[in-house]
């Protein structure tokens, strides 16, 4: 009897404290990336006629169009915007764009490349394999026949199971892709280029169709000089051009942006520049800790030593990913038993309870602790259990880096005794 009351308890706190638990900087949220602040945002499709007065459109194709089953969008986000959206550097997970009509569902592959451009922030004419579109893109180039990431560039994904649902006049739905190829690392202050290649080969239905999606201002200076072009770029084949060959893009190719013009008072005209309007999900922060509210690092054993003797007794630790050349300071403490905030745990890093070292590598790095104290503490960093109390206890953590500023990680486990853990699993 007593063992079920103290499992309910347990339960009732787990359940209570997990929908609590929080991470103060999600490893893998997605982002929204509007351009520049106060700038419009329009959907792909856009045209207002008011003359004399203001008349504006967006000059570019159709993209996802069912005449050309080929399209290639690449774009140019800047630093700035990722930034100010709150991003910080670390590895790229996923990019999602916003659709507000989709008539038809389309079938195919999708690839994504990315590539770090430094302060670049047009388009630039170069010579590169393929010759045009080539010669246009920072992304892509072609060689042997075959569309291959440029010098610097990343291919983030490439999946032929690609597909886009119907989507109803006037929704905003998000359309995410998680990344599955190589990895790619934003440095925290380099504009980024993204390009994104669909290929739909087979079961063409021509009905003069095509998708909507939201696209946001950006505001680079204008071009300078003839090699310079605005920060998007299209490219497009017919679908009777090599119908079935995924890397032909050899037939279209233009550079969207907004013209506008008024006669009242009088004759003005002008240029806007805009790409699409994205989100994005970049790992960074902190990812896995030792406890933890996920099995199998959310249930101790009350009783136990946890100094790493064995792969069900790990030592206390922090998982965050790492970029190079960047400050970090990490704390981590445990506390409870829940709803006392007394804490039971202190990391210490030669008796400092915060460790502050360089980053050397780019990706996950896990911290054990080495040193702590306090009442479940061993100095050599060990967790113990022996003469613990069974509940709910908390893991709180942080880490504090020049580029992604204070992230903190809250997460609610449970210590029980063997009987409990026995009926719990």
């Amino acid at each position: 009897m007593k063992a079920r009351l103290l499992l309910t308890n347990i339960f009732l706190w787990s359940v209570l404290l997990l929908i609590a638990s929080w991470q103060g900087a999600g490893a893998q949220n997605y982002v929204t990336i509007p351009g520049t602040p106060g700038g419009q945002q329009r959907t792909n499709y856009f045209y207002e006629y008011n003359y004399p007065n203001l008349t504006q459109y967006i000059f570019g194709y159709y993209a996802y169009y069912d005449y050309y089953n080929r399209g290639y969008d690449e774009f140019i986000i800047l630093a700035a915007d990722m930034k100010r959206a709150g991003l910080c550097a670390g590895p790229l997970a996923g990019l999602g764009m916003q659709f507000v009509s989709m008539p038809k569902e389309y079938q195919g592959s999708m690839r994504i490349f990315a590539k770090s451009i430094g302060s670049t922030y047009l388009h630039q004419y170069k010579s590169v394999p393929g010759g045009y579109p080539y010669y246009y893109t920072h992304c892509i180039q072609k060689v042997g026949g075959v569309i291959k990431p440029q010098t610097g560039a990343v291919e983030v994904m490439n999946t032929s199971s690609w597909s886009l649902p119907v989507i109803g006049e006037g929704d905003s739905t998000w359309i995410d892709y998680p990344f599955n190829g190589s990895e790619f690392v934003w440095d925290g202050t380099s504009n980024i280029c993204i390009g994104m290649l669909n290929c739909r080969p087979t079961n063409i239905t021509l009905n003069g169709q095509y998708a909507t999606y939201m696209i946001t201002e950006v505001n680079p200076p204008a071009p300078g000089n003839y090699v310079g072009y605005p920060p998007w770029f299209q490219a497009f084949t017919y679908y009777f051009y090599s119908q079935t060959d995924c890397n032909y893009l050899e037939y279209r190719w233009t550079f969207p942006y907004l013209y506008w013009y008024q006669y009242n008072p009088n004759y003005q005209y002008g240029y806007r520049y805009f790409r699409p309007l994205v989100r994005l999900a970049i790992k960074s922060g902190v990812t896995q800790s030792y406890p933890d509210d996920i099995d199998p690092r959310r249930i101790l054993r009350a009783g136990d030593v946890y100094k790493g003797q064995d792969a069900n007794h790990p030592k206390p630790s922090l998982t965050f990913y790492e970029q190079p050349n960047q400050q970090f300071t990490i704390t981590y403490k445990i506390v409870g038993p829940l709803p006392s905030t007394n804490t039971v745990y202190t990391a210490t890093w030669g008796g400092a309870p915060s460790y502050t070292f360089t980053g050397s590598s780019s990706g996950e790095k896990q911290i054990t602790m080495t040193g702590a104290t306090g009442l479940y503490a061993n100095a050599d960093g060990s967790l113990n259990l022996t003469y613990a109390t069974g509940g709910s206890y908390r893991v709180e953590a942080t880490v504090n880096s020049g580029s992604c500023g204070l992230q903190s990680w809250y997460k609610s486990f449970i210590v029980a005794f063997q009987n409990d853990v026995a009926m719990s699993q």
